[in-house]
């Protein structure tokens, strides 16, 4: 008499899309905007992070910084893995090209800069230890991704780069008012509040009333923020 036999369900995570090299690959080659602005367009809502990615490289005359909005966390890892970081880490050792790029796997990357300049191997492996943290990411609890990736551009915004002409930031907003208070703080402490009105085109009390949660519900407000947010900021984190 057979036994029944009791079968392990194994479940399989699904991979979002923006986990995939060939997705990041179609953007580059399309030439879409992935530096400002709205990320395809899309309007912000709840789920939207705004991230500050910023390249100041003297030897190839880079000045990448400004706002964009992606919209979510997983969206964000990935532009991080596959656009932001190997064009930052290729303009530490590439001075010759201008181009932004695109990169499956950083691992060769990192082993042959260890070869070809054995002087920076100790900034190298930092590199290298913030790309593999950044990997770790994609498997971890969706509720839990962006505390642990805010943690990770706290390493990697930290002063460990020490080169002179070079350098490179990550900032993560988690939302629209998150983003106004620090600008606020900005002109506040270091600016002048005055300029903020000049500068935005509105006050402190109305950036914030702008940047409240009635924003994801009005229509006059998402616009007017989304101005602001890519046409008259002109401040770096």
């Amino acid at each position: 008499m057979m036994k029944d036999v009791k079968v392990k369900e194994v479940k399989f995570m699904k991979k979002s899309k923006y986990y995939y090299y060939d997705y990041w690959r179609k953007k580059v080659e399309n030439d879409e905007e992935l530096w400002s602005g709205l990320f395809e367009k899309k309007a912000i809502d709840k789920e939207s992070i705004i991230i500050a990615p910023s390249i100041l490289n003297a030897y190839k005359n880079q000045s990448e910084s400004a706002f964009i909005v992606y919209p979510n966390v997983k969206s964000v890892l990935g532009f991080l893995k596959y656009i932001y970081l190997p064009t930052a880490f290729d303009g530490i050792f590439n001075h010759d090209s201008t181009n932004y790029l695109i990169g499956a796997d950083l691992d060769a990357f990192f082993r042959e800069q260890k070869i070809n300049n054995p002087d920076k191997v100790k900034t190298i492996k930092h590199m290298e230890s913030l790309y593999t943290e950044l990997n770790n990411l994609w498997d971890i609890n969706q509720d839990e991704i962006l505390e642990h990736l805010i943690q990770w551009t706290k390493k990697f915004n930290e002063n460990w780069l020490d080169i002179n002409g070079i350098s490179i930031s990550f900032t993560i907003f988690r939302s629209p008012n998150e983003l106004a208070k620090e600008i606020i703080k900005v002109y506040e402490d270091d600016l002048d509040i005055e300029m903020l009105e000049i500068d935005l085109d509105v006050n402190k009390e109305e950036f914030l009333m702008l940047a409240s949660d009635d924003l994801y519900t009005n229509e006059f407000m998402k616009r007017k923020f989304t101005d602001i947010l890519t046409n008259r900021l002109s401040i770096t984190f």
